[in-house]
């Protein structure tokens, strides 16, 4: 493993800006192997050749291992949330409801953030 300098852990740090709509796939151990990379390829060709301009990220465990592939979306007019089994047909009807209609797709909704 290659030890981290502290501008890469800075950088690794930033958080996304609460403008910038995005995408983050949980791409721990648990996610790989309930198919969080195939998810994740999924969500890349797809949004590319749809021509939905979205920040597509791996991150880490996301807390809920029990529902990976879990992926949270933030999107601009509609509230971030998280998405659990999020297989193939998961992932296009997210990408064709939420990102393209601002639908959100209750049926995979897992966590919502509240409001304080």
């Amino acid at each position: 493993m290659k030890k981290l300098t502290k501008e890469e852990i800075f950088n690794a740090s930033k958080t996304t800006s609460p403008e910038e709509d995005y995408i983050k796939i949980g791409m721990s151990t648990c996610g790989i192997a309930a198919g969080a990379q195939d998810t994740y390829d999924l969500f890349v060709s797809e949004t590319q050749r749809l021509g939905i301009k979205i920040s597509i990220r791996k991150c880490g465990c996301i807390g809920m291992c029990y529902a990976e592939p879990l992926v949270e979306v933030h999107a601009a007019g509609i509230p971030t949330v998280t998405y659990g089994k999020v297989d193939k047909m998961a992932t296009m009807e997210i990408i064709q409801k939420h990102l393209t209609h601002g639908l959100l797709v209750d049926d995979y909704i897992f966590d919502m953030p509240m409001k304080k």
